[in-house]
């Protein structure tokens, strides 16, 4: 089995995404406790922003992070973590 992370993201109280928490999680950097702050969901109907609950909104935070972060061509199938590549090796 071949597994590859092509992009990541990150959300959580003093971790504003994935770049700019790398310093904390490599220990180079103090974390600092902070208020959560969550983007308004994007591709969402106004009243679906209102009725979804915290968590929710955290997956589609970090999810839009990951896919913005991912390799040109991999929602194609043609970069290097499109499942056609993945099962041809």
């Amino acid at each position: 089995m071949q597994v590859s992370v092509c992009s990541v993201g990150l959300i959580g109280p003093g971790l504003a995404g994935w770049a700019d928490s790398l310093a904390i999680l490599r220990g180079e950097q103090g974390h600092e406790m902070a208020e959560l702050r969550l983007p308004a969901p994007e591709g969402l109907p106004p009243a679906e922003r209102r009725r979804i609950g915290q968590s929710v909104k955290i997956a589609l935070a970090v999810a839009a992070q990951a896919f913005a972060g991912a390799p040109v061509g991999t929602a194609a199938g043609t970069g290097p973590c499109s499942p056609r590549r993945a099962a041809t090796g």
